[in-house]
Order: structure tokens, then sequence, then C-alpha cells
């Protein structure tokens, strides 16, 4: 059985999880190891003979937007001793998990791994994020260079004041804290920038992930700059080709890298359960109503157990229990997918296709687990 970590367990903890996935935790997921009380706080355990022989991490996050917030946990670090493997411990620290998310309300979990392994489990990969290629062909053609400076956003406290005011007025966004927004933006190893134009003025933000060569994150204060700032950032970082993420609500950018990108692939960036779909499709079909042109319409759809009339009109999408026959019925994995993905739009019904995806969002490295 799983017990929560003690204050007490940390430094054996710490030890367990590297020894298993063979990496340095503690610098490349800072936000969820730095503070020891908050590490052991998040992680429940099992031990053998008193020693840690499995681990999990269930962090709670959520997406917030001008439509309304979803709560969410993040899981990782799922760890099992390989000699203590085949004993059912995996459905032991999953099940600790379903217990954190039941005690905050949370509207969803995510985890990254292997379908096989979590599927069983109640997750499927969905969301989407776009990764466009900027090559080095692009980069030494590129004839309008631009005098933008890349400066370490933990050398510059006024840049990451102004990186945090342009992520906090993104319509939609995962939950970060000012207090602790270097930290997450340093998730996985990544370096963050602020951009600066030849005056000194601030332009926005890059986070970078030098091993892929790979901007994780970018946010700028005028879109029409960016493949100035991209080009001037990969000539000043050395970097023959860089690829960078884009979030299907991130539209501008989105358009900003169709213009000049070159290799174009779709992602899903993690896999998720969605434990409420109705909040989940009120919040997220509401800012997709809001700020795309999807099609006004009622669609009744029954999703696991659950009946829902989902209608779309004046810029807003409501979904109400309902006794009505369904026009469409999914398990619930595979409503994540065709709600969250353009893979909706396979579906044989013209309003629910012409809605897809539904509930746009990503789910952005810093925000990892």
């Amino acid at each position: 059985m799983t017990q929560p970590a003690a204050f007490s367990d940390y430094d054996e903890l710490l030890a367990f999880e590297n020894r298993v996935f063979d990496v340095d935790f503690l610098s490349i997921v800072p936000k969820l190891y730095r503070d020891p009380a908050l590490c052991v706080e998040r992680h429940s355990l099992i031990k053998d003979g008193g020693k840690i022989t499995a681990a999990i991490a269930a962090w709670p996050t959520a997406i917030e937007s001008d439509c309304g917030c979803l709560r969410g946990v993040g899981i990782g670090s799922v760890a099992v001793d390989p000699s203590a493997r085949g004993r059912g411990y995996m459905k032991d620290l999953m099940a600790a998990c379903e217990r954190v998310a039941a005690e905050t309300d949370a509207d969803f979990a995510y985890l990254s791994g292997s379908r096989g392994r979590y599927e069983h489990f109640g997750f499927r990969p969905c969301g989407s994020r776009t990764i466009v290629e900027l090559t080095s062909y692009g980069v030494c053609h590129f004839r309008q260079d631009a005098a933008f400076s890349f400066t370490p956003l933990a050398k510059d406290a006024e840049g990451t004041a102004a990186a945090f005011e342009l992520f906090e007025a993104q319509p939609l966004h995962w939950s970060r804290s000012k207090k602790d927004f270097l930290v997450d933006l340093g998730t996985w190893g990544a370096e963050s920038f602020a951009v600066r134009n030849a005056d000194g003025v601030f332009c926005g933000y890059l986070v970078f992930e030098r091993r892929r060569s790979f901007l994780s994150e970018v946010l700028l204060c005028d879109w029409s700059q960016t493949e100035a700032v991209l080009v001037a950032f990969a000539k000043q970082t050395g970097t023959e080709m860089l690829t960078v993420a884009v979030s299907p609500t991130q539209t501008q950018l989105m358009e900003a890298m169709y213009s000049f990108g070159e290799g174009i692939i779709t992602q899903m960036p993690a896999a998720f359960k969605i434990y409420h779909f109705r909040r989940f499709i009120e919040v997220l079909g509401s800012f997709r109503a809001k700020h795309f042109a999807i099609p006004e319409g009622s669609l009744v759809l029954k999703i696991g157990g659950e009946t829902l009339r989902v209608t779309v009109k004046d810029g807003r999408c409501i979904a109400e229990p309902t006794d009505d026959p369904p026009a469409l019925e999914f398990d619930e994995k595979e409503a994540a997918v065709r709600l969250t993905t353009t893979f909706g739009q396979m579906v044989s019904h013209p309003l629910f296709a012409a809605w897809a995806p539904l509930c746009p969002f990503d789910m952005p490295h810093p925000d990892g687990v």
C-alpha cells in the first residue's frame, strides 16, 4: 500500500528516483524537488523493509482562461525499483494519484509515458501542439538582420517581471505563480531569455532547450517580428536548425511560423484523463467559440455514462445533462481525443466535425512534471 512521504524521506526519495531514471531530478525538475517540504508533500511511496521501492508524484495545477478555469493534476516520477517489478505496485501508485484528483476535485490529470503502460488507467495521448522547423537555409538567407539581444531571465529582474505579465495576458494559459515563474521555465533543463531590441526595449521572451535546439515557449509583444527574432537568436547561439512549439491557441504565432517555417509536425503533447467532461467542454468549448469562427448549434453527446446536450451560441458553449437520445457516443478515452484534436474532424457528424477541436489546448514543457 502507498503512504504519504515524510520530510525525513526526502534524501532517500531523491536518490531512489535519480537511480531508477538515471537522471538528476533536482536539476531538471527543480519546481518539484528544490523545496524538500513541497517535494514530499507531492509524493506517495511504497516501502519494503523500511526502504523506498516505489514512488509517484502528483502535482496540482490548473488551466486558466478568459472563459473559466480547469483544475488538474500532473503525474510524474513514476518509479518502481527494478527488483520489485511485477508486484502490482504500479496499480497502487496510480490509485494514490486518483485519490489526489478526487480530493482536489480535478477536472483532468496528465502524464508523459508509454500509451501501452497508462491507457489501462484511463489515459490517452491528446491535446495538440505544432512543431515548426526553421532550417539553416532559412537562417542563412534571411536578409533583414535585426539587432535583438537575448539576456538570460535569471539575470534580468525587469525582463522577468515583463515576461510574467506577457504570459499572464494570454487568454488561455497554464497556472504559474510569479514567485516561481523562473523555476517553471527551467523545467527539463531549459534556459529562458528576455528579447530586447536595439533600444533595450523588452520585446518578449524565449524558452530554449539547447540539447534539441528547441524553443518550447515563444511569447512576443509584436508577432510581426517573429522571423527576425528567431533568426537573430539562431545566429547568436550558433543553432543551425531551430524547432519551435506552437500551441493551438497561439494563432498569431502559428500564422507567423507558417509564413516562413519549413518542416511542420503536429504532436499530442501528453496523455490525459478527463474526469469532468461537462466543465471541460464548457470552459474550453467557450474559449473556442469566443476566439474562433465555429458554427452555432446543438448536439447531444454520450460520453461514458454521461449524456450532455452541448450548445454553441453567442460565443459560449454550454453542456447540460439530458435524457434525449445521443447523436454520438464515445467512451471517455475516445472523447478526450475527439474533443481536443483534429481527429474530431473525422467524426461522421457535420456539426461535431466543424467544431473540432472543440476543446483546444496544449501542455507546454514548462508545465510538465
